[in-house]
């Protein structure tokens, strides 16, 4: 219900107070490329050290579409951050939207491929071209 600019201060403000400890990340059960963090990748080079808002949000943007369509909403992110964080509040907000573009709720079906995972040429509820 917040408009764009009351978003961008609610996230700038709890971004201003994360201390980039990745406990978010660590404490993630889906998150499979702990290696390969953008987060610590040096080639290429995502995200810088510097300790702004700008690059703690840039890292929990990228972190939470990497999540889009896998995350199954267990709160262990929110739950690990010791700053209180409500980093959880971005992964509903993508699966909401993954779930009206796709009809796809994570963890439900098994044997279902996440939307992202997969690709087809014309989405049913993605009309990019007319034939």
């Amino acid at each position: 219900a917040m408009s764009v600019p009351e978003r961008m201060a609610f996230w700038r403000y709890h971004m201003e107070r994360c201390i980039r400890c990745y406990a978010c990340r660590n404490a993630c059960p889906m998150c499979v490329c702990r290696d390969h963090c953008i987060a610590q990748s040096r080639e290429p080079h995502w995200l810088t050290q510097e300790d702004t808002a700008t690059e703690k949000l840039f890292f929990q943007v990228v972190h939470a579409m990497h999540l889009a369509g896998r995350c199954t909403e267990c709160g262990e992110c929110q739950r690990a951050c010791p700053m209180d964080i409500p980093v959880l509040a971005l992964k509903k907000h993508l699966n909401r939207t993954i779930h009206d573009l796709f009809s796809y709720q994570a963890g439900v079906d098994p044997q279902a491929i996440p939307p992202l995972l997969q690709f087809k040429l014309e989405e049913d509820n993605i009309k990019e071209r007319s034939w």
